[in-house]
């Protein structure tokens, strides 16, 4: 399964952003089976992956930002509050993980930052 879930997130929001002016219940549908699918693929402390098949298995900060986004304007947008828990372990995990406590963001949950092995020095 090669499904992205920031991907299917930021589509689900643009399908219930559109649907909620052209009141078409097809967007809605389709917006709603994406949430579900990202939502029944949460982690058990509220992580998701940046996608499903294992190659894709990391966590990282602004894809999870992504998924949290599409998330609430979806449920802001629908007026639904079958996800909010999703949302609210979504946002504990974010911040208990992704933000130091001096304010400083994470890129990875799990370190400070990013493999740089290959990047060169921007000076």
């Amino acid at each position: 399964m090669n499904t992205i879930h920031n991907q299917s997130m930021v589509a689900a929001a643009l399908l219930a952003r559109t649907a909620n002016h052209n009141r078409n219940p097809e967007f809605l549908r389709v917006a709603r089976e994406a949430v579900e699918f990202t939502c029944k693929r949460q982690l058990p402390d509220g992580s998701w992956y940046y996608g499903e098949d294992t190659t894709y298995h990391w966590i990282d900060n602004f894809h999870t930002g992504y998924v949290l986004d599409s998330l609430k304007g979806f449920i802001d947008l629908t007026k639904d509050a079958t996800y909010s828990d999703n949302l609210r372990r979504g946002f504990a995990f974010y911040k208990n993980n992704f933000i130091e406590d001096n304010g400083r963001p994470k890129y990875y949950y799990n370190r400070t930052f990013r493999s740089t092995a290959n990047v060169r020095p921007n000076y």
